[in-house]
């Protein structure tokens, strides 16, 4: 994690939470230079902002989920062929719920990859 600067008390405790799942690593992204965490190589979120969090659920997740996405405020869904989903955390409890969806990404991601060794499209 050397090198990787983290901005607040969401980002803080949401990295040091995330950290704990197996195979999870960290960088800096260098469009945001916020953390940004990888499964076999493959960016499955980041954070854009110290209260916002970008997440690779893949196409499928989110075409499944879309009623209960829709549903939430602190979600922005991207234009329909992506494989990504925002989700702003707001107050302390969110950093929970946005393990979950990390939770998801992990699985949906390692699930992709193991399908076919390659990923799919963004």
């Amino acid at each position: 994690m050397a090198g990787v600067r983290l901005h607040g008390k969401y980002m803080r405790d949401f990295t040091r939470l995330a950290l704990n799942r197996s195979g999870v690593e960290i960088t800096t992204c260098p469009w945001t230079r916020f953390p940004s965490f990888r499964l076999a190589g493959r960016e499955i979120a980041r954070f854009y902002s110290s209260r916002g969090l970008d997440l690779r659920l893949t196409r499928q997740v989110i075409v499944q989920g879309k009623p209960l996405f829709s549903a939430d405020a602190r979600i922005e869904l991207r234009p329909s062929k992506s494989h990504w989903l925002r989700f702003n955390l707001r107050r302390s409890s969110d950093v929970a719920i946005a393990l979950e969806l990390f939770e998801l990404a992990l699985q949906a991601n390692l699930a992709d990859l193991l399908s076919d060794g390659e990923p799919h499209s963004r």
